[in-house]
């Protein structure tokens, strides 16, 4: 069985979480706990790497990493090696601590992280050891409504909860609000399979990794996650595309040869997997004729 893809560049957001081998707790006490989290925040000093969720359970964690340097796997061998030494150490034994290479999935920011955060903060409730979010301790949850001191140096809350307001309570509200509703079924099911895939995105983010870092991506490794009631505008459609493209429209709908031309052809694949368009809807609206 392949290795799950390590897709790697600055600025990359991830979902990763590690297990117990054999499903043995990781954390026994509270000082391991503690002590896990001193470590997030020794990581973040020495390779940049943020942390804007976590959970910590009995024998396994949840983190979601944002790295300004593409260093995941280095970051991810620092944390699980070193607490596997540290616990080690403490507890007197001489064994694999973790079930082994971690999880980790590569996240679109728009559209995904939010029900990414969502996910990791629900994690005790769905678990029964509390019965809302707010009363776990180990997660970052509390930091986010404000009832926690002593926030960990590496974890970053503003990001996520500047989506839901500018001012701080009416932020906080619309993250409660959020949360209460509920992860969705599909991405429910789909965290917790044995099999992660590499990618959570759009098709046009899946196919901009694939052009960028990738060789090749096979349907069992990228996830379509739906975005519910998120829409994007052909307008919105098309700047995405001369953004990453880094030419105007018109060069890309007038291309007929040489290079330019797969901008062309990838406009009409976004316009249509995307928004759904019809070649002649797309030929009549924003690309030049004879696009089918």
């Amino acid at each position: 069985m392949a290795r799950p893809l390590r897709i790697q560049y600055a600025g990359a957001w991830y979902h990763v979480m590690n297990r117990g081998a054999q499903r043995q707790q990781i954390f026994r006490d509270d000082r391991d706990y503690q002590a896990f989290l001193t470590l997030l925040d020794e990581t973040h000093r020495m390779w940049k790497v943020e942390v804007h969720a976590y959970c910590l359970m009995p024998n396994h964690y949840h983190l979601l990493l944002h790295t300004p340097i593409a260093n995941l796997s280095r970051v991810m061998r620092h944390i699980n090696g070193v607490y596997t030494q540290r616990f080690n150490l403490k507890w007197k034994r001489d064994a694999q601590l973790f079930r082994g290479r971690f999880k980790a999935i590569l996240v679109e920011e728009e559209g995904y992280l939010d029900e990414l955060v969502r996910y990791i903060h629900l994690n005790a409730v769905k678990a029964g050891f509390v019965r809302a979010a707010g009363q776990y301790m180990w997660s970052s949850y509390p930091y986010y409504l404000g009832r926690a001191g002593g926030r960990p140096a590496c974890l970053v809350t503003d990001f996520v909860l500047r989506r839901y307001g500018k001012r701080l309570n009416k932020a906080r509200r619309g993250l409660v609000a959020f949360t209460a509703s509920g992860v969705p079924e599909v991405l429910q099911k789909m965290l917790e399979g044995k099999k992660w895939p590499s990618i959570l995105g759009s098709e046009i983010y899946s196919d901009w990794i694939e052009r960028n870092y990738i060789p090749k991506v096979t349907d069992r490794e990228v996830v379509y996650y739906p975005r519910g009631d998120v829409q994007l505008t052909i307008k919105q459609a098309v700047d995405a595309l001369c953004t990453v493209a880094g030419m105007p429209w018109p060069v890309i709908k007038e291309a007929r040869r040489g290079g330019d031309v797969i901008w062309r052809k990838f406009a009409i694949l976004a316009l249509r997997k995307e928004l759904g368009l019809t070649y002649d809807k797309i030929a009549r609206s924003v690309v030049a004729p004879g696009s089918g």
